[in-house]
């Protein structure tokens, strides 16, 4: 396991890939969705799926804090 300034810089890394990654995926969908969607079903198809993601993330964040 990593201690001290080495979990810290990983720790980072991490966060800072997971951004990239959503704001990668959040503008190729954006630009897919205005291109062949109506604007109703554009925001439907974006906001049900990140609901559920930041559900399931927020579920998972109080399942750690329980487990430890």
């Amino acid at each position: 396991a990593l201690s001290g300034v080495f979990a810290l810089i990983a720790d980072v890394l991490f966060f800072l890939v997971k951004i990239f990654l959503i704001m990668f995926f959040e503008v190729t969908f954006v630009r897919v969705a205005f291109a062949r969607f109506k604007i109703d079903q554009a925001s439907f198809a974006y906001w049900i799926p990140v609901s559920i993601i930041g559900l399931l993330g927020l579920m998972l964040i109080v399942l750690d804090t329980i487990i430890v």
